[in-house]
């Protein structure tokens, strides 16, 4: 568990993950490296997301953070997780409600 502290234990920390570091331990004693890099990677994209968008979707929509979820979701889905592509689509959107 030391070793996986040392070489992890910033970068989940650093996530918005609900998960406990012993949860991701046990994740990667179960599933192996691959598929808990590939989930802490997923978190750590969704943790940059959150950073970027929260403010923007807090005072345009009231989002919360399922909201935050969804939209993250959507974002992986419609724009590959291109975060400048869904900031472009969500500005367009923003201006374009503020406008009627």
């Amino acid at each position: 568990m030391e070793l996986f502290r040392r070489r992890y234990g910033s970068r989940i920390q650093n996530t918005f993950s609900c998960r406990s570091l012993d949860t991701w331990y046990e994740l990667y004693l179960e599933k192996g490296e691959d598929v808990f890099l590939d989930e802490l990677e997923d978190e750590e994209d969704f943790s940059l997301f959150c950073r970027r968008f929260y403010d923007i979707l807090r005072e345009e929509y009231n989002i919360c953070s399922a909201g935050m979820r969804d939209s993250y979701e959507m974002c992986k889905v419609k724009f590959g997780g291109d975060m400048d592509a869904y900031k472009h689509e969500l500005m367009l959107a923003i201006n374009s409600r503020n406008k009627r």
